[in-house]
């Protein structure tokens, strides 16, 4: 049953779209850059004496720079003169500048070594490697310490992580996922059990049932076969919480002695929530009747969908009050809703219905309004804010260019409203991290040659210049290769689809090439890869519906009759905000009583900010081949930028 188009229509019954939920892996920042490498003079090597045990990688003291390290290293001999050298090339890759690194690993690895520092050299080696991508040689360099007397517990774990994220990025999960299962036994402390877990379960979701069918086949690795059986499960479940719930029961009663059935189990069961929302009668708000009807629309047929396939007996009540055109009549249907009995409100949706229904109604019930607003909520405990927010999508941004060793920034924006907010947003967030903006350049939307604009933020004309002044001096036609400044590490450009094919390929041409370029969703348009080869190379961040086709993703897309009504159309994005927004509705009180919560929806993995905001953590992806490829295996490991810091 479809609910009508009346102005008051009433659903009886909706779904909670359940996925897995887990805690993030520890997300560790680099330091700002230091200034560029500089020669490093040792002493001569005293040789090391001492007796080979096992012992932790970290080093011995609290890291300080690595240039300290270097200078206790020359007041120092032995041993000790080793260990100030190894603890200053961890914090040179801490870093990111893997090449001083390099220079001093093989300064050390040309002296006497005791055991446990061999086996700390050969891991920094490996992690200067993976710095450069060489991933191949990360595993080489690593394999060989399985089982070595010089790596206690603790530090044999670090290593194994640091294997497994190498196979991840070489696309072997098998090998990736053997080894991490591997390492669980290693582990101590509940919290690192937890995270294990928690990683292989990110790697599992990324894989489609035919994967997960062909590892639940492997005899030979039991452990690894169980964990593939629960994520089908999972997958085919995935948006059914009241049969998922059934079905994990099911499961630990048959495996009680599986890793999961001690730790993800127990957790997953809890953060689904009650199987009762906290709130029996619930308000939804849509301009359907508007000029944004296309959008509620869209957004209605999200959770309308999964209302259709719920099978739990226990919903609440829902009514949807169609808001019309005019937003400031909002409060009008708020009110109403809430003289109607309703313990929540869903909406309104859109900024200007959010700002109309903050500015002129008292909110005097659970409210989640399906937009942000720009003014202050006072701290009202009871009011959120859940939208795809491009300014905080342009934070993002920031915040992955920064986590991935970037410092020194140049944005390329439209000058446009939408524009301006995006480059302040992302301004914001870098300075703050640290990072260095050294170039700001507007684009006219309107235009198709932006060469001068992009030839200036490369400082390609100052190149031009010098050309001219030095034939002026010397009197005849010099050869002339233009070249781009080298300060900057990336890009940020701001553009939707259109935008972004005219000026990628025009960053690329006025030598621009080799720098990565970053961009928020809007530059994907919904698939056309035949157009979107012109953007080739960009990195952007999007939600996992339109990124991932695996997990439970894969399930609503196949197994509901309308998961595709909307793919490769931009309202795509906003059916699934409508799914997601079902969900919070069994949420919100669990996050309100447990900040760290947090679960894996259809527009990104959610959780609640103090100020009441829900927030998104994006997917990644490049375009390759006009494709956008998921930037997903690593990811799905360890954040920090190169393993686990020995």
């Amino acid at each position: 049953m479809r609910p009508s188009r009346r102005n008051k229509t009433f659903l009886s019954q909706w779904l909670l779209l359940a996925s897995v939920t887990m805690i993030a892996a520890c997300n560790i920042t680099p330091p700002p850059r230091q200034p560029a490498s500089r020669p490093v003079a040792i002493e001569p090597a005293t040789p090391a004496t001492g007796t080979a045990t096992a012992t932790p990688l970290e080093p011995d003291t609290a890291a300080t720079s690595p240039w300290d390290y270097i200078a206790m290293a020359r007041r120092s001999s032995g041993v000790e003169r080793q260990r100030h050298l190894l603890d200053a090339i961890a914090g040179f890759l801490d870093l990111g500048q893997s090449a001083t690194a390099r220079t001093l690993i093989e300064q050390v690895r040309a002296e006497p070594l005791m055991p446990a520092l061999q086996a700390r050299t050969q891991v920094l080696l490996a992690r200067s490697y993976f710095q450069e991508q060489q991933y191949e040689r990360v595993e080489a360099t690593l394999q060989p310490l399985a089982g070595s007397a010089g790596l206690d517990a603790d530090s044999a774990a670090q290593v194994m992580m640091l294997r497994a994220r190498a196979m991840a990025a070489l696309g072997r999960v098998d090998a990736a996922l053997h080894l991490l299962t591997a390492r669980e036994p290693l582990l101590q402390a509940e919290a690192d059990v937890a995270d294990n877990q928690d990683t292989i379960w990110r790697m599992l979701a990324q894989l489609d049932a035919d994967q997960l069918t062909a590892l639940r086949a492997d005899a030979a690795r039991q452990t690894l076969a169980q964990w593939a059986d629960l994520a089908l499960l999972s997958q085919r479940f995935g948006w059914n919480p009241h049969e998922l719930r059934q079905q994990l029961e099911r499961w630990r009663s048959l495996y009680p002695s599986h890793p999961a059935s001690r730790v993800l189990i127990p957790d997953t069961l809890a953060k689904l929530g009650s199987n009762l929302t906290e709130y029996r009668k619930v308000a939804l708000l849509l301009p359907l009747t508007s000029g944004f009807g296309a959008a509620a629309q869209a957004v209605y047929d999200g959770f309308s969908m999964m209302y259709e396939a719920d099978s739990n007996p226990r919903k609440p009540e829902v009514t949807l009050y169609d808001t019309g055109e005019n937003a400031e009549l909002v409060g009008f249907y708020y009110q109403a809703a809430v003289r109607d009995g309703a313990e929540l409100v869903l909406g309104p949706l859109g900024k200007v219905a959010v700002d109309a229904l903050v500015a002129g109604t008292e909110l005097t019930v659970p409210t989640l309004m399906l937009g942000n607003t720009d003014s202050t909520l006072g701290g009202r405990r009871n009011v959120f804010q859940f939208g795809l927010s491009p300014e905080d999508e342009a934070r993002q941004v920031a915040r992955r260019a920064f986590d991935e060793g970037h410092r020194v920034a140049a944005v390329l924006y439209p000058e446009t409203d939408w524009g301006v907010r995006q480059r302040a947003a992302f301004t914001t967030r870098w300075e703050a991290l640290g990072g260095t903006l050294a170039e700001s350049s507007v684009y006219q939307v309107q235009g198709q040659d932006h060469s001068q604009t992009i030839e200036l933020m490369l400082n390609l004309d100052e190149s031009e210049t010098r050309h001219r002044e030095l034939q002026r001096l010397i009197g005849h036609d010099l050869e002339f290769v233009p070249k781009r400044r080298e300060d900057l590490d990336f890009i940020f450009m701001i553009a939707r689809s259109d935008q972004g094919r005219l000026l990628k390929p025009q960053i690329n041409f006025y030598k621009g090439q080799d720098l990565p370029v970053y961009a928020i969703s809007q530059v994907f348009g919904g698939g056309d890869a035949v157009k979107d080869i012109d953007l080739d190379g960009v990195i952007f961040g999007d939600m996992p519906w339109l990124l991932q086709d695996s997990g439970v993703i894969q399930s609503i897309r196949e197994d509901l009759p309308q998961g595709n009504k909307y793919r490769d159309d931009a309202l795509d994005r906003l059916f699934a905000l409508g799914i997601d927004s079902y969900q919070m509705l069994f949420r919100l009180e669990a996050m309100k009583t447990n900040p760290q919560l947090e679960f894996h929806g259809t527009t990104g993995t959610l959780s609640l900010a103090p100020d009441g905001t829900i927030t998104r953590r994006l997917d990644w992806a490049r375009f390759v081949d006009g494709q956008p490829e998921p930037l997903g295996w690593d990811a799905a490991l360890a954040n920090n930028a190169d393993g686990s810091r020995p």
